[in-house]
C-alpha cells in the first residue's frame, strides 16, 4: 500500500505535524516574508531549537521573489505613462 511505497521512496510515511515543521512549511513559500504572520512563525521555529538560526533565515529569504511589490511598480509604471 502507501506507506510501503512512501518507504521504498524513501520517503518519511507520516508527514512532521509538529508546530515547528508547521512553520517551516510556511516561512518556505514564496514570499512568506510578505505574511502577516512570519513573525510568529519566526518564532516557532526558533523556540523549536530544532533548526539553526541561519537555517530558518536562509529558507525564508532564500524563497522571496518580490512578487507584489513588482505589481506594484508596474502599477505606478502604467499610471505614470497614463495609460
Amino acid at each position: 500500500g502507501g506507506q510501503a511505497d512512501a518507504k521504498r521512496a524513501g520517503e518519511d510515511p507520516v508527514p512532521d505535524l509538529s508546530p515547528a515543521a508547521i512553520a517551516m512549511r510556511k516561512l518556505s513559500a514564496e514570499d512568506a516574508v510578505m505574511e502577516p504572520t512570519v513573525l510568529e512563525q519566526l518564532r516557532i521555529c526558533l523556540r523549536a531549537k530544532k533548526l539553526q538560526p541561519a537555517e530558518v533565515v536562509g529558507t525564508l529569504s532564500g524563497n522571496y521573489h518580490g512578487y507584489a511589490q513588482m505589481c506594484n511598480l508596474m502599477r505606478d509604471w502604467h499610471c505614470f505613462l497614463g495609460d
